[in-house]
């Protein structure tokens, strides 16, 4: 049975001279931590900022700049100005990433960087959304891109009494499994206020707006793969391939077709020129394609028409192009080919079976699949020592994951009559939480303490007279917490207040 630990939070704060919403709720549901964002570009960003401000710094100061960078501030500031200078990125995410940074800000993490000598901004945010396109430069070299995938429909799955001739799709995602990236497996659901946005969600990393693993409200698919030859010719008005996945997967229509589809995805990375060398398994619900991509040879499109040793109604991806150069030998690709070759009846967990028996590597940090037709997607993550294939699989219904309800939060309230205090704070002891509520004072309150893990540690009911109370800094079981930064929320009829304690032994 799910386990489902939430923190919603509606918030008023001052930035920019105004009132800022913060549109967002973040969940744990079971081990996997879900955010769920919703209302405009700068809305989606400034909540995403705000909500994981501390876990974004993290990723982009201990993974992409200590790891990928290997910590060497010029070389990062080098790889900086070529992102600056060659890199044009749509109006609309800059909005997203500079709201991300003010929220990040008015959480209370500092964005100060001890290698860099100076704060994080939007472009250290974006360019952490490029990391498979710096790869080819090899700034870390056990840094592994890597990942696998298979689709299956019609003929190949109509033997399954579940599956019907339904399609099935699975999904590895190989990548280094480094500490800071196991600690923080993301999936982030976008619900975009823009009439011409889709809702979308993308199996990430906090801090990464685009799309490595995602999948939208009318169930297209966009999974990237790592190529194997990263030719540069053009080095003129580059795109991040995340963000052009992103735009085939949000926009509505990409490629005004009259049908949302996924050639949508093989338009959009069409329409850019990319950096990288990258294979992008894109489904529908009836069939599954393969766009292939590098700098000097453009996009290319394949159909399991264009199967040479896979069966009829499957495709499948690796690292190697298979289209736009002569393919060369991969043992993942030969492997799943002789399994599918031996049987080419699938179901669900026969597909999870294939992939884990012929491209099942120890630095699987996330397997995915994917199942239109019933709604699910069943999603590992790997832990230390043990890759995602052989972890417990959460299943999720993303009919469930695509609703939210804000009727709660998006009341307007009254700063004046909504204001909380926290004092002292920082505290090593007790603190004094301060509230108003001047134009409802019969009303009573709810007061929450969580910790960063979502998990609610302590409540109290607040009487129509009271106008604090005091925290002692222990559990509802009177256990003293740890030091660490934790989320106070008050709930009453007039709104909801939320502010971060931190306490410091």
């Amino acid at each position: 049975m799910k386990k489902y630990i939430i923190i919603t939070i509606t918030l008023l704060l001052t930035f920019s001279l105004y009132t800022q919403i913060v549109n967002g709720e973040l969940l744990t549901i079971e081990d996997k931590k879900v955010l769920k964002i919703w209302g405009t570009h700068f809305e989606r960003g400034y909540a995403h900022g705000f909500l994981l401000g501390d876990e974004i710094k993290e990723l982009t100061v201990e993974y992409f700049i200590n790891y990928v960078f290997g910590g060497n501030a010029p070389t990062y500031e080098y790889t900086r100005n070529y992102f600056l200078s060659h890199f044009s990125i749509e109006e609309k995410y800059q909005t997203e990433v500079e709201a991300m940074i003010a929220g990040i800000e008015d959480s209370g993490t500092s964005l100060y960087s001890s290698v860099l000598q100076r704060d994080l901004d939007a472009t250290d945010v974006l360019m952490s959304n490029a990391i498979t396109d710096f790869s080819a430069m090899n700034y870390a070299e056990d840094l592994d891109l890597g990942c696998s995938s298979i689709s299956s429909w019609n003929s190949a799955t109509e033997e399954d009494p579940t599956l019907s001739g339904e399609i099935v799709f699975t999904r590895f995602m190989d990548w280094s499994p480094h500490n800071t990236l196991l600690e923080n497996h993301l999936l982030i659901v976008n619900f975009p206020a823009e009439e011409d946005e889709l809702n979308w969600m993308s199996f990430i990393f906090p801090g990464i707006i685009g799309v490595l693993s995602g999948i939208n409200e009318h169930n297209i698919t966009a999974f990237m793969n790592v190529g194997n030859n990263d030719s540069v010719t053009n080095e003129n008005n580059l795109h991040p391939i995340f963000l052009s996945m992103r735009n085939g997967l949000e926009q509505v229509d990409y490629d005004e077709s009259g049908t949302t589809d996924n050639y949508d995805i093989a338009e959009s990375i069409e329409d850019k020129n990319h950096l990288s060398d990258s294979i992008i398994h894109s489904i529908s619900e009836t069939a599954g394609i393969v766009i292939e991509c590098n700098n000097a040879a453009g996009t290319s499109t394949r159909t399991d028409t264009q199967n040479t040793i896979i069966p009829a109604d499957q495709i499948v991806a690796t690292n190697h192009f298979r289209s736009l150069y002569n393919p060369v030998y991969c043992n993942r690709y030969q492997g799943i080919s002789d399994s599918l070759n031996n049987n080419p009846n699938m179901t669900a967990q026969r597909s999870w079976n294939v992939l884990s028996s012929a491209a099942g590597l120890a630095h699987n940090i996330h397997a995915i699949q994917f199942i239109p037709s019933m709604n699910q997607v069943r999603w590992a993550t790997a832990s230390p020592g043990i890759p995602a294939y052989l972890s417990n699989q959460t299943v999720f219904d993303t009919e469930e994951l695509f609703s939210y309800n804000t009727t709660n939060y998006d009341e307007q309230v009254d700063v004046e009559s909504q204001v909380m205090n926290v004092f002292p704070n920082p505290f090593n002891t007790t603190t004094q939480i301060s509230f108003s509520t001047v134009k409802h004072p019969a009303e009573e309150s709810r007061i929450f303490i969580y910790n960063t893990k979502g998990q609610r540690i302590r409540s109290y009911s607040v009487s129509n007279n009271q106008s604090s109370i005091f925290w002692d800094g222990k559990d509802a079981s009177g256990s003293a917490v740890s030091s660490g930064i934790y989320l106070c929320k008050s709930s009453s009829n007039s709104g909801i207040q939320s502010t971060k304690i931190m306490l410091i032994k």
